[in-house]
């Protein structure tokens, strides 16, 4: 359908020019990554380069004037790669993939536990059960399910329980991280 819209460039420019007077940064950035991923623009370093501000506006809030750019980067490098593409085969900046590092070390894993506690003590009964699956799945797998599908009506505290889910991931991923960082660095010590 997008190819059918744009012939050139031009097009997609007046496209991106009318979604930032209307669009958040997250659709401006929606909006480009499909259209380089569906359409590859001739030109599609000069797109970023001109709409650079507006498609990471929400980061420049967040991050320092070097990291925010490179945050909006590596979102379309994950859209392209889905679709077989790079951001170094349009030839568009290659992000780094340093800052999800730093974002991951940021990850307090006391805080995460203490979250995930105080989730899991004030859910009902409803919703420590798909969680509790979740957990034995995690440390035991014996289910053979990796995929896991929360359906209810609304209401029901489907976002709760997501967000407990979330928070129980984030604390796994930090310790499995920590658990990392010192096996990186006895291994260092040990070599010298």
């Amino acid at each position: 359908m997008l190819s059918a819209i744009a012939s050139n460039d031009n097009e997609w420019r007046e496209c991106l020019n009318e979604a930032k007077e209307l669009h958040s940064p997250k659709r401006m950035r929606n909006l480009f990554d499909y259209l380089c991923a569906l359409n590859v623009p001739a030109n599609a370093l000069a797109l970023v380069n001109e709409f650079k501000v507006y498609l990471s506006e929400d980061f420049l809030r967040v991050y320092n004037e070097e990291a925010y750019f490179n945050r909006a980067l590596l979102e379309t490098e994950d859209t392209l790669n889905v679709h077989n593409l790079s951001s170094q085969k349009l030839g568009l900046p290659v992000p780094t993939y340093l800052q999800r590092i730093e974002e991951a070390n940021a990850i307090d894993p006391i805080e995460q536990e203490f979250l995930f506690c105080e989730h899991y003590e004030t859910a009902n009964i409803e919703q420590r059960n798909p969680i509790g699956h979740v957990i034995r799945e995690v440390l035991h797998h014996d289910t053979g399910s990796n995929v896991f599908c929360l359906t209810a009506h609304a209401g029901c505290g489907k976002t709760f329980t997501q967000t407990a889910i979330i928070t129980l991931s984030s604390y796994c991923f930090s310790l499995i991280l920590e658990i990392l960082q010192r096996k990186e660095h006895v291994e260092k010590n040990l070599q010298s």
